[in-house]
């Protein structure tokens, strides 16, 4: 044999086989495979925290004060109302001083009427003053319950300004079917013409803006803005 433990040449090997061989240490062989080390995994997953939802529409309530974040009022009702008291207020006044005066058309021509004529004139303008005084009285009323958004002022800006309405209406019919004629007939020629000019345009322009201020109260009192606004 030779070394080495190789074979002879041309021969079989040992029945014993190959001795170990000397020159080589034993195989050790790759240490055992340890594999890697258990997986810790990241720490468990809290998750974002449970959703709330979006808020409600709107601003949030404020804990500081009662009233914060609720729907805010519409604005008409107290303008139309600060109006309404100034316009009463005015409309008291002016009824106040032509009843004291007799009836002295404030505005109406006084100079170089006949005393027919100018009592038939100051007759007309009492019986104004007597029925606008209480309107004012009403509208002035309607007003502080506007600007006070009480659950009834457009129920009496209503009344009122159907009332003022009315009232144009039957002052110009009045004025037509009463008062020029009765001028026509103590002023004759020129002068009762250009009498009734006068008078004539006075009052109407006066029941032009007579019906104006009661439209636009018909209009914004009954918007629905201002009607969820009178709610006390």
């Amino acid at each position: 044999m030779s070394e080495f433990g190789q074979p002879p040449p041309g021969g079989n090997p040992p029945p014993q086989g190959y001795p170990s061989q000397q020159g080589y240490p034993p195989q050790q062989g790759y240490p055992p495979q340890q594999g890697y080390p258990p997986q810790q995994g990241y720490p468990p997953q809290q998750g974002y925290p449970p959703q709330q939802g979006y808020p409600p529409p709107g601003y949030p309530p404020y804990a500081g004060g009662p009233g914060y974040g609720a729907p805010i009022r519409s604005s008409i009702p107290k303008v139309m109302g600060i109006l309404m008291l100034v316009f009463g207020g005015i409309g008291i006044l002016g009824g106040l001083m032509g009843l004291l005066s007799g009836g002295a058309g404030f505005g109406m021509p006084q100079q170089g009427l006949p005393a027919g004529a100018m009592e038939k004139l100051q007759e007309f303008q009492r019986l104004g003053n007597m029925v606008g005084l209480p309107m004012a009285f009403l509208q002035c009323f309607a007003g502080l319950w506007a600007v006070r958004y009480k659950s009834h002022a457009q129920l009496l800006s209503n009344v009122y300004a159907v009332i003022a309405m009315i009232w144009v209406i039957i002052s110009m019919w009045l004025m037509y079917s009463s008062l020029m004629p009765a001028i026509e007939r103590m002023i004759p020629g020129m002068d009762g013409e250009r009498a009734k000019t006068l008078i004539g345009t006075i009052m109407v322009l006066s029941a032009f803006f007579g019906m104006i201020w009661p439209t636009l109260l018909l209009v914004l009192m009954n918007r629905k803005a201002a009607k969820e606004a009178c709610v006390n």
